[in-house]
């Protein structure tokens, strides 16, 4: 009975033992081995053979996939952290908040400028100022969430509220603005930017946030005339009037002459409690701690 069977040679190659007659045989085990041993071994030597051949990844290959998979976890970890649910352009204003309740008002102030150029899309961006005509698509709820927060954390001193308040009052003259917000310490003669202003609350009324004008004040104006700003400072007026009677047609303490005649002489009305300690608005308090556009 002749037997053929394969084996892996040093280098993983399949080599062929030769051929063996029933007498006479050469090798040594085929004299003394069933035939099912041979074809064992032979189908054995072949499937290390082909395990041989299995290309595997380099040390170096795992590694980098190790440092990918550490690096995208890092990134999604970072972007749940994000506080994006004020914003509809999904940015983030939790480093704001935490400045402004520091009071650290001067990087809050670079904080803010870097929210508003993102706020006015890719090319303010690229450029790295916002162009005036920019402002109005910037979508509300976002500048309501900045405005919102440096209200919040300056006991209302500070935010583009206050400084439309100032603006409107000077009917939109530059130089008189900047001097009543301390940007300008005498006609025309403005502080040194940025270490000249003032960042604490003791500051005037709306020095800050602060708004670079080199290029004229058209972006300041119209970031003061936004849709936000002003729904943000009718609603202020709106919650600091004082409440009107049941009937809406007199003011409280106060009859007419026609309501005194048909009630007579001994007909008294006195002002509801809530008239006489209602009209302002409460305190916000004081952040903790003690930060441009």
């Amino acid at each position: 009975m002749a037997l053929t069977f394969v084996t892996p040679n040093g280098a993983g190659q399949l080599t062929q033992m030769p051929r063996l007659a029933n007498q006479g045989l050469s090798h040594p085990m085929a004299r003394s081995e069933p035939a099912h041993f041979w074809n064992s071994v032979s189908r054995l030597g072949g499937l290390v053979a082909v395990l041989a051949c299995v290309p595997r990844k380099s040390l170096h290959s795992r590694r980098e996939s190790k440092r990918q998979r550490a690096v995208q976890l890092a990134a999604s970890e970072d972007t749940e952290g994000a506080d994006t649910s004020e914003s509809d352009l999904g940015l983030d204003f939790s480093k704001l908040r935490s400045l402004l309740e520091q009071q650290d008002f001067k990087a809050a102030d670079a904080e803010t400028r870097s929210l508003l150029i993102k706020m006015a899309g890719d090319e303010a961006v690229k450029r790295g100022w916002v162009y005036f005509a920019e402002v109005k698509t910037m979508p509300e709820k976002d500048m309501d969430t900045l405005e919102t927060l440096w209200q919040q954390n300056s006991n209302g001193r500070f935010g583009f509220v206050q400084q439309r308040k100032i603006w409107r009052k000077v009917r939109g003259q530059f130089d008189k603005f900047a001097e009543e917000v301390s940007w300008f310490t005498d006609t025309w003669k403005n502080r040194n930017w940025p270490d000249e202003f003032i960042y604490n609350v003791e500051a005037p009324v709306g020095h800050l946030p602060l708004t670079n004008c080199i290029r004229g004040a058209q972006v300041l104006e119209e970031l003061l005339n936004h849709p936000a700003i002003q729904n943000k400072k009718a609603a202020a007026i709106k919650k600091s009037k004082p409440a009107t009677s049941e009937s809406g047609d007199e003011k409280p303490g106060r009859r007419s002459a026609l309501s005194m005649l048909a009630q007579g002489p001994t007909a008294t009305k006195s002002p509801p409690r809530a008239i006489l300690a209602g009209g302002q608005a409460p305190r916000l308090p004081v952040a903790r701690e003690a930060g441009r556009f």
